[in-house]
């Protein structure tokens, strides 16, 4: 899957590099942004440059184009959360809007990361996060069947956020039922 998007972004190597300098007292740095990270150009080497000042460093990602990265995930990344959008094809596909043979390139990225990826760096924590709402609960059990189908070890469960009002009835609350 590529994207016409590739290395847009208005956050750039110098900018990272400017905000180390002068804020050394920043721990970690993660990579968190709107749509898949790793189309950004410059995204293994700011998180390599993080990593040369000591800095524990995380992205989130949806796994989609890891493969254009091996070799270098391992060394640049402390954590990496890989945000399940389907645990199929057909989920993937009707919730993300993406052809659904993106899944196979999905599911081999997730094993080459757990797989291969992570021996180069024992030590990095890979993880997942879904997504649930109140009306598909179910996800709950296909997202943790996922994971130890992928070899995941840690599954982060997020309540849906509304945009207004209107969207509040997918939210879980304490006094549900």
């Amino acid at each position: 899957m590529e994207n016409k998007y590739i290395g847009s972004c208005d956050f750039k190597y110098d900018d990272l590099k400017y905000l180390l300098d002068r804020y050394p007292s920043i721990k970690k740095v993660s990579f968190v942004v709107i749509g898949e990270p790793f189309i950004i150009r410059d995204l293994i080497p700011m998180a390599q440059l993080a990593k040369k000042y000591n800095k524990k460093t995380s992205v989130i990602t949806n796994a989609s184009l890891l493969h254009h990265h091996w070799g270098k995930i391992a060394g640049s990344f402390d954590s990496i959360s890989i945000s399940i959008h389907g645990t199929n094809a057909t989920d993937l596909s009707k919730n993300s809007n993406v052809d659904s043979a993106i899944f196979n390139q999905l599911i081999y990225n997730i094993k080459y990361l757990t797989l291969v990826e992570h021996k180069l760096n024992t030590s990095m924590n890979i993880r997942s996060s879904v997504v649930i709402l109140k009306s598909d609960m179910h996800r709950l059990e296909n997202a943790a069947i996922f994971c130890i189908e992928n070899n995941i070890k840690t599954l982060d469960l997020q309540n849906f956020l509304p945009y207004d009002i209107r969207d509040s009835d997918m939210c879980i609350f304490d006094d549900d039922n």
